[in-house]
């Protein structure tokens, strides 16, 4: 049969193999798989730049759109214009030119008249210049009503700012009455769209090219197409996504978004050496890594396997000697995990199974010695009793009745304290005893004591400890009604939870502080050298030895107007203790 090590060593290097094959099966499916979420993601990245593009546009075009229906500037472009119309003009301008985003904010906004002539612009040195276009372009801005141009492919004329500078001009022409009166021209300049090209990374080798409508190449992450017509490869219908063409001999991965809106089309190249490099790459790595964390396993597993199995031997070694009766046997414990709570339980059952051979072994003393003492204090009873008789006689003769009543009831409490020898008996017993101890205390006179039991039938047949009750009803007319004239003392018993409680009541003085705090101290179990005995205390303890440290007496209420006792035992049904 194999031990536990060699079969978790074994498992380990099957696990190992198992995900040795399992990795180098693998590698082709996440070659595949890498393969579609670089696609899928290059795609996402392009539309994403055509999508800021047309976000771009469309901003500037609302822009042109609303200044194109302005009073001041119809009034311009007709040649009606006064002082105030120039400068509600200028202020529009730069009112709509100041509200647009700083990422959108073209190079200048310019009116410009129908013979070309740029009458008013948020560039100063652009005011009186003639803006040169094709006639293509200008018969466009004409033919568009209520529609932008957006005119490509632009370089400003020298002299002026952005001089040599490629620009996109949005165009939107000014009618009055269906009648084109000039136009709103909008420079946007190529950085602008190199801004938002630039924010994604398409690979060392690979290319982002802006291409309007007429092929023109508007922007270029390689500069030698700037200005050009594109003529690298022809550009299939707009639906298809992505494909794989020859540029200049090698392969690559192509990625097209055309914009409806701009009329740009954003073109993706990667290389697909590029592309499948990052693969080839991450296979070697699944090798290397299969390899290395195979190796890593098994040592981790052989660790795993020592750490586990060291401790479980060490508990049997200990349970063996345990089991030859050596209980001072320990468990040497320093971990904090499992095996560590295990040891410590070890330890801790060890602890309590020899706290309870002492427990019954001085509770066995303690019961011998109590035995012992009370055969001691039965010391001939017939002698008693037949001394008793003689005086009780010689009171009779007297005409001496209440002596001879006070002895009847000393005989009586004799022979209950003499006739049972086991511990246990009836509560009914026990309240019997207490009935005749508060007849003997009647011929003192002082106090008149009333007596209430509070106790149900069903309760009165369970059995208890001999001479727990007398002693409380003895300490409260003692301690709690010795200054009164009369006191009253309540009697009740009741069933909790498979216990019972048993309450002495009286409405004498009560415990002061400095009393119930040293009676508490000696139930506590903090009992010192300066402290006697009590009653109360051998009652508690009796309780103890008897049924264990659950049961006990206890003081439920302490006042100037009385003291309640409760005492906490089982529910026993018969002589023998036999509890619910």
């Amino acid at each position: 049969m194999w031990s536990l090590k060699r079969r978790v060593v074994v498992t380990s290097i099957l696990l190992a193999l198992m995900l040795a094959f399992m990795s180098f099966f693998l590698i082709r499916q996440i070659r595949n798989i890498l393969w579609k979420r670089t696609e899928l993601f290059t795609v996402q990245l392009i539309e994403k730049v055509a999508y800021d593009i047309d976000m771009l546009i469309g901003t500037l075009d609302r822009a042109a759109s609303h200044l194109a229906y302005d009073s001041s500037i119809m009034n311009l472009l007709e040649g009606k214009t006064t002082e105030s119309d120039v400068e509600r003009v200028n202020e529009a301008l730069n009112q709509t030119f100041h509200s647009l985003p700083e990422a959108v904010k073209p190079a200048a906004i310019l009116v410009i008249s129908k013979n070309m002539e740029i009458l008013a612009s948020t560039n100063p040195d652009l005011k009186g210049r003639y803006r040169i276009l094709g006639v293509e372009w200008i018969t466009k801005v004409m033919a568009s009503k209520n529609e932008s141009v957006k005119i490509t492919g632009y370089s400003i004329a020298q002299g002026i700012p952005l001089s040599n500078s490629w620009v996109i001009n949005i165009a939107r022409g000014v009618f009055i009455d269906d009648v084109y009166v000039g136009m709103i021209m909008l420079d946007i300049p190529t950085q602008a769209l190199e801004a938002i090209s630039n924010q994604i990374d398409i690979g060392e080798n690979g290319f982002v090219s802006l291409i309007d409508e007429d092929n023109l190449v508007l922007f270029s992450t390689n500069w030698v197409d700037m200005g050009n017509q594109f003529k690298r490869l022809f550009l299939p219908n707009h639906d298809e996504k992505s494909f794989i063409a020859e540029i200049d001999g090698e392969s690559v991965f192509i990625v097209p978004s055309f914009s409806d809106f701009s009329g740009i089309t954003v073109l993706g190249a990667l290389p697909l050496k590029s592309v499948f490099a990052p693969v080839q790459r991450l296979s070697k790595n699944i090798i290397i890594g299969v390899v290395l964390f195979g190796v890593l396993f098994i040592v981790v597993s052989l660790s795993m396997v020592l750490s586990l199995t060291n401790p479980i031997l060490q508990l049997v070694k200990k349970m063996k000697e345990v089991e030859h009766g050596d209980l001072s046997i320990r468990v040497s414990s320093h971990r904090n995990d499992e095996f560590g709570f295990l040891e410590k339980g070890f330890n801790t059952m060890l602890d309590q199974v020899q706290d309870l051979i002492d427990r019954e072994y001085a509770a066995t003393l303690r019961e011998r010695e109590a035995q012992l003492n009370e055969l001691t204090a039965i010391i001939n009873p017939h002698f008693i009793y037949n001394t008793l008789e003689v005086i009780k006689m010689r009171a009779y003769l007297n005409n001496d009745e209440q002596v001879v009543e006070m002895l009847s009831q000393l005989a009586r409490l004799f022979r209950i304290m003499t006739n049972r020898t086991s511990r246990l008996i009836p509560l009914r017993e026990e309240l019997e005893h207490c009935t005749i101890y508060l007849g003997v205390m009647a011929y003192k006179g002082e106090p008149e004591i009333s007596v209430n039991i509070d106790i149900s039938e069903d309760i009165y047949n369970l059995y208890t400890l001999k001479f727990l009750l007398q002693p409380l009803v003895e300490n409260s007319i003692i301690h709690g009604l010795h200054n009164k004239n009369f006191g009253s003392i309540s009697i009740s018993a009741r069933q909790q939870d498979g216990s019972l409680r048993l309450v002495v009541t009286d409405d004498g003085e009560g415990f002061t502080p400095e009393r119930l705090q040293s009676i508490q101290s000696l139930l506590d179990g903090k009992k010192n050298k300066k402290q006697r005995a009590s009653a109360l205390l051998n009652i508690h303890e009796r309780i103890h030895l008897a049924f264990g440290s659950a049961y006990g007496l206890s003081i439920l209420d302490t006042g100037p107007h009385g003291t309640s006792m409760e005492i906490h035992i089982p529910v026993l049904r018969t002589e023998q203790g036999e509890a619910e």
